[in-house]
């Protein structure tokens, strides 16, 4: 295999960069003072909404 030294060096620096962008997403949420921020899961929301993403049962059919 023959690999191009500029592709991996540009490839070093695009993971990196990618490495820490990605890593403030994996930790705790704060704000800027530094009191921690509760995440909830999205299906709260559709919850607190009355929101029912599940399709009707249409198998039973009267005729």
């Amino acid at each position: 295999m023959i690999t191009d030294p500029e592709h991996v060096a540009a490839a070093a620096v695009l993971r990196s960069a990618y490495q820490k962008a990605t890593s403030r997403d994996r930790g705790p949420r704060a704000h800027a003072d530094g009191h921690l921020v509760q995440m909830r899961a999205l299906p709260d929301y559709d919850d607190l909404f009355g929101i029912d993403f599940h399709a009707p049962d249409h198998s039973t059919r009267t005729s």
